[in-house]
């Protein structure tokens, strides 16, 4: 028995098709929330396979767990091919670490907490200290976007986007996001896939 075809719910007096189902399960794909994707969601519902090995799975993520494992590494290791790549003595600032998703104010932490957390010979044969972390960007803590803010407040306030409506003292909220913003202090650090932190011979720093 084959998949059964897409329940569609129309909005009333029209054509227009505001919902997509599944029609072995009806669950619901509404158009407003997955846009043109909504069809074939309800479609693969019930009847998800692996894009890569084709293996039955649950859910939308497209690709099963061992196939998005092979995925994320094959993206890694062209991220770190591709990457400038800094000897560890030459670098001086925040790392983060693939293996653990961890950051670290520097490669010395870095290496001082590897060393804690694998303390056995199994540990460290298992788990051997990385070939590489990742360099950090640092960026001071601040709202990026009022226009996201107004955005974001829309679509809480579910408004309807058909109507145009006006908003006042967006000149004023800019001001004041601006000058909050000229007040932060905190730092925020990011993953730079671009720069590759080297880490031979850093067992040195161990001990």
């Amino acid at each position: 028995m084959g998949k059964a075809d897409n329940i569609q719910l129309v909005r009333r007096g029209t054509d227009i098709i505001e919902v997509e189902a599944c029609g072995d399960c009806g669950s619901t794909f509404t158009i407003k929330a997955f846009n043109d994707k909504a069809k074939n969601l309800a479609k693969q519902c019930c009847d998800h396979k692996c894009h890569k090995c084709k293996k039955s799975i649950k859910g939308y993520a497209g690709l099963c767990c061992d196939c998005q494992r092979i995925a994320y590494e094959e993206r890694l290791e062209n991220w770190f091919q591709e990457s400038e790549k800094i000897r560890w003595q030459k670098y001086d600032g925040p790392v983060y670490c693939e293996e653990n998703e961890k950051y670290y104010r520097d490669v010395g932490e870095f290496v001082e907490d590897w060393e804690d957390e694998h303390t056995s010979m199994d540990d460290v044969l298992e788990k051997p200290l990385p070939s590489y972390v990742w360099s950090c960007d640092v960026t001071t803590l601040s709202i990026k976007d009022v226009e996201d803010m107004i955005s974001s407040a829309e679509e809480d306030a579910s408004l309807n986007h058909e109507y145009e409506y006006q908003w006042e003292g967006v000149k004023e909220l800019e001001e004041a996001v601006k000058a909050f913003n000229d007040k932060q202090t905190g730092k925020v650090w990011n993953p730079n896939y671009k720069k590759s932190v080297l880490l031979e011979g850093c067992t040195e720093l161990m001990g």
